[in-house]
């Protein structure tokens, strides 16, 4: 009798080890992986950002248009091994006009309420533009390199602003949770 008791005991333990381990590879909804020559690519699905009211003045000289965040991590060598690397920001810019015309300095300001929050330097990015299609829509993509510890520490923020240049784009909170289950999902 004892060693049925202990052989079930021992199933339900492994099965329920192999569970939590299938849960840690179970992709997150809006994450897609595409193969690459040097490995897999793990996307987040873009997020729109919303730019937050701006100075009158400043407001003057940034033109309309439309942010979207997209996240790259790329693994070096088999997915399995999940070596910590850096994850690529994608910054996507749509308008009538150029907005930012050259990279720009990225800036994290967590939990900024009243001016007393925590600001992270991301660094600053390349620059991309695309000529207009059917003369109305300009394209322009800011990309930057971050560690992928600084998904950790927006998921863990209360607030999260992004400053790209001179213009500041609040997260939601479903937005940071969507980065935090990003990243959980990157981690060793």
């Amino acid at each position: 009798m004892q060693k049925v008791r202990f052989t079930i005991l021992a199933i339900l333990t492994i099965s329920l080890g192999v569970s939590a381990s299938a849960q840690k590879n179970e992709i997150p909804k809006g994450v897609t992986i595409d193969k690459a020559e040097s490995g897999p690519v793990v996307h987040l699905k873009p997020l729109s950002l919303t730019q937050v009211y701006l100075e009158d003045q400043t407001r003057a000289s940034i033109p309309l248009h439309q942010m979207t965040l997209e996240l790259m991590y790329a693994y070096r060598g088999d997915a399995a091994a999940r070596q910590p690397g850096d994850v690529e920001l994608l910054f996507r810019v749509t308008s009538s006009k150029y907005v930012f015309v050259h990279g720009q300095k990225v800036l994290l300001a967590l939990d900024n309420d009243g001016g007393h929050g925590r600001a992270i330097i991301v660094g600053d990015t390349n620059y991309h533009s695309k000529l207009p299609e059917f003369n109305t829509v300009y394209e322009e993509t800011l990309e930057v390199s971050a560690p992928t510890e600084i998904l950790s520490r927006i998921a863990k923020a209360n607030a999260v602003e992004i400053y790209v240049g001179p213009v500041v784009y609040r997260l939601t909170k479903d937005q940071q949770q969507k980065l935090s289950n990003y990243f959980d999902y990157i981690s060793p």
